[in-house]
C-alpha cells in the first residue's frame, strides 16, 4: 500500500475510534516515536492513542508529519529528529524546544507547508515561510482552522489537521498527474468526397 494511502487509513480509523488553553507546557506521558514506521500494526498505536490527548509534543507532532509526508520516520530521538526538520528548514535553525514540549499550530503549519511543498504568497517565500504565514496560508486552503500560531494543538485537533493535509496532498497529486498525462490522440475524420464544381454534372452518367 502506498504509504499515503496507509496514513489516510490509520487517520481515519483513529478518528473512529475516539468517537466521541494558549499556555505552553511539557507533558508529562509522551507516546512512542520510535517505533516500526513500517509496520501498519505500530501506525495505529501511534495514532489511536492521540485523539483523546489534551496536547501533542514536538516530538509527536514532527513525528507524525514525517509519517504522512514519507510514509515513515527515520529518526530514532528527538535530537535526531531535530536534526533532520531543521537541516530541512521544518523548523528555524534556532528552534530549541524540547521535545516533551507541546507543540503550537505555527510550528506544525510551518512543518506541514515544507512537507507538502506550499509555497504560499510573497511574504511566505520571503519569510522562509515563517510560522505566521504558513498558518496563515494553511487556513486559506482550510487544512486549519484560523487561530493563533502560538495556541497549542491537542490530540483530536492533531488527527484533524492532518487528515486535511493529506486530502490536500492527495489532490495535488492527482492534479499534478493529470497534467502530466499525454493529451489524447484524436481520431482523424472520414475522407469526405470532393464537392463538384459549380455547374458540372452530380455523379455518373447512366
Amino acid at each position: 500500500m502506498h504509504p499515503r494511502f496507509r496514513v489516510t487509513a490509520v487517520l481515519g480509523a483513529a478518528m473512529l475510534a475516539f468517537g466521541g488553553g494558549c499556555q505552553r507546557s511539557k507533558v508529562a506521558q509522551t507516546l512512542e516515536t520510535t517505533i516500526d514506521t513500517k509496520s501498519e500494526t505500530s501506525d495505529l498505536e501511534f495514532w489511536h492513542q492521540l485523539p483523546g490527548r489534551s496536547a501533542v509534543t514536538n516530538s509527536e507532532g514532527l513525528h507524525g508529519v514525517l509519517l504522512l509526508s514519507e510514509g515513515g520516520d527515520p529518526t530514532a530521538s528527538w535530537d535526531e529528529r531535530l536534526a533532520l526538520v531543521k537541516e530541512r528548514g521544518w523548523v528555524a535553525e534556532d528552534f530549541s524546544q524540547a521535545g516533551d514540549e507541546t507543540i503550537n499550530r505555527g510550528t506544525l503549519a510551518k512543518a506541514l507547508c515544507h512537507a507538502l511543498k506550499i509555497e504560499g504568497g510573497v511574504m511566505m517565500r520571503l519569510t522562509r515561510t515563517m510560522p505566521r504565514y504558513a498558518l496563515k496560508e494553511l487556513t486559506h486552503l482550510r487544512v486549519m482552522a484560523a487561530s493563533t500560531e502560538n495556541q497549542i494543538v491537542n490530540g483530536l485537533d492533531y488527527i484533524g489537521i492532518l487528515s486535511k493535509a493529506q486530502d490536500y496532498a492527495m489532490m495535488q497529486e492527482t492534479k499534478q498527474a493529470k497534467a502530466a498525462a499525454p493529451p489524447p490522440v484524436e481520431e482523424a475524420a472520414p475522407a469526405s468526397e470532393p464537392v463538384p464544381a459549380e455547374g458540372a454534372p452530380v455523379g455518373q452518367p447512366s
